[in-house]
C-alpha cells in the first residue's frame, strides 16, 4: 500500500518533479512519442497527474484512470 505521505510529498512537489520529468522525457530516445508535444502540453499533463495523484491512485478502477487520462 502507498503511504498518504508519499502521495502527499508528491502531490506538494508537483512543479518540480514536473519540469524534471519533461527534461527527462525530452533527453530519453524510449519516449519519442512524446516529443511531438510541446512543452506546454506535457507540463500540463504532468502537473495534473502529479498534483491530482491522491485522486487517480484513490480511484482503484481502471475505467475511472482511462477515462481522467
Amino acid at each position: 500500500m502507498i503511504s498518504r505521505r508519499l502521495v502527499q510529498l508528491v502531490e506538494q512537489s508537483a512543479d518540480r518533479l514536473t519540469n524534471d520529468l519533461i527534461a527527462a522525457v525530452r533527453r530519453d530516445p524510449r519516449s519519442a512519442a512524446y516529443h511531438r508535444l510541446s512543452d506546454q502540453d506535457l507540463h500540463e499533463r504532468a502537473l495534473d497527474l502529479f498534483r491530482n495523484l491522491g485522486l487517480w491512485l484513490s480511484a482503484r478502477t481502471e475505467f475511472a484512470v482511462q477515462t481522467r487520462y
